[in-house]
């Protein structure tokens, strides 16, 4: 399994690629991810991208819990935030609008799959 830094790492590379997904970011969105044991604290803005936290974040606009394996699918675009909260392999708490925000960013950044499988 690929580690987290390195698939933020690729994303954000896909984002800068892919810089017209960014303009659909008004304002930064806080994401808290649990994954099994661990805990990931995520702002995806629109200079600095998707930035990884060692400290949580006083507040969030979307919590994920999931597996490890779902949310790198996710970050790689290779399936939608719904259809996985659809089928139950994503606990969500967020509004619609930003779950639909976070989703099309996910898929439409789906480069980002060409770009890990060169490593």
């Amino acid at each position: 399994m690929v580690s987290i830094e390195k698939l933020i790492y690729h994303f954000n590379q896909s984002l800068r690629v892919n810089d017209h997904i960014l303009m659909m970011l008004k304002e930064p969105i806080r994401i808290r991810v649990e994954l099994e044991q661990n805990l990931l604290y995520l702002t995806l803005d629109r200079k600095r991208l998707l930035i990884k936290h060692a400290r949580p974040l006083k507040n969030y606009h979307i919590n994920i819990q999931t597996t490890a394996d779902h949310f790198h699918s996710l970050l790689q675009g290779r399936t939608s935030l719904k259809k996985q909260v659809d089928e139950k392999h994503i606990i969500l708490k967020s509004t619609f609008r930003q779950l639909l925000k976070l989703d099309a960013i996910f898929l439409l950044n789906q480069n980002l799959s060409k770009i890990y499988q060169m490593y």
